[in-house]
């Protein structure tokens, strides 16, 4: 008697499950149909979005490489030596920069107390007449009316060698006339020009100042007069004066012969108190035409 009841109620379960599946497909067809592309009333602006890696790696700055020193063959192979190259050496020549040294505190022309000088120490008002008789440094006679004046400040210079230097020095430019012009270069391992912008005459004012800054200049490093003699010719004067009590690179007098190789500028050479590095000083002075001088 349960069999009808039964059978009843299992085809109302089908049926209950056939219409749902009706409803929801046509629900899904319906909104699969809204979804579909088509004339949207939305007129702003398009959306987009691009996926990128995380942590993309940025590219570098460019990197700034120094130049190393420069040596002889590369030095030589330059246009302004003509593109020869010196004999094969196991150690290249290092070619030394002009630069200033650290400015002492109250600047290089800052006030000094006359009190740190001797009774020889100080530089004259200069500046002496045209008629009076010729200057001279350490017995070399300066002849002609622009100098330019190369000295030894290396580590064996210190001490009284370089005290007695700067004072010739001084009497040497002291004595000056007034139509001649002069300039001075220190050299250990770099070139420490005069801070002036070339040749000047020796007016008070101008010795002055050169007395301030010659009171601030001291001694250290090794011998490189390279860029000293270079800075020098470039500088054209009537002549050079150098002075050194040390020995350098026997490559270097070649380098400077090479660099003017016709009417060359006369560099007068002083072996100072040492003989060490008489064979450089001689041929330097021989090559350009100069004098070679031993100062004991």
């Amino acid at each position: 008697m349960y069999l009808p009841r039964i059978c009843a109620a299992s085809r109302r379960a089908a049926a209950g499950l056939l219409y749902s599946a009706v409803f929801h497909a046509a629900l899904i067809l319906a909104l699969g149909l809204w979804l579909l592309p088509g004339e949207s009333s939305y007129h702003g602006p398009a959306l987009s979005a691009t996926l990128q890696p995380a942590d993309e790696p940025q590219p570098l700055e460019r990197a700034v490489v120094l130049p190393a020193p420069q040596s002889v063959p590369s030095l030589l192979a330059s246009s302004a030596l003509g593109g020869h190259d010196l004999p094969a050496a196991h150690v290249p020549i290092t070619v030394p920069v002009l630069v200033m040294m650290e400015e002492p505190a109250g600047g290089w022309f800052g006030p000094v107390e006359d009190a740190e000088l001797g009774p020889s120490d100080q530089l004259g008002e200069g500046g002496a007449d045209p008629g009076a008789s010729s200057a001279e440094f350490l017995g070399t006679r300066l002849e002609g009316t622009s100098f330019v004046f190369i000295v030894d400040m290396s580590g064996s210079m210190r001490g009284q060698r370089f005290v007695r230097a700067k004072n010739e020095l001084r009497r040497a430019i002291a004595s000056l006339h007034t139509d001649q012009s002069y300039y001075v270069i220190f050299f250990s391992d770099n070139a420490l020009p005069m801070p002036a912008p070339g040749l000047v005459s020796p007016t008070p004012e101008n010795l002055r100042l050169l007395e301030k800054w010659l009171r601030r200049v001291d001694c250290g490093g090794d011998t490189n007069p390279l860029a000293a003699l270079e800075l020098a010719i470039d500088l054209a004067p009537h002549a050079i004066y150098m002075l050194s009590d040390g020995e350098f690179d026997p490559r270097i007098p070649k380098l400077i012969a090479r660099r003017q190789p016709t009417r060359p500028i006369p560099i007068h050479t002083i072996g100072f108190v040492s003989r060490e590095g008489e064979p450089m000083l001689r041929e330097l002075a021989v090559d350009s035409g100069g004098s070679y001088r031993f100062v004991p």
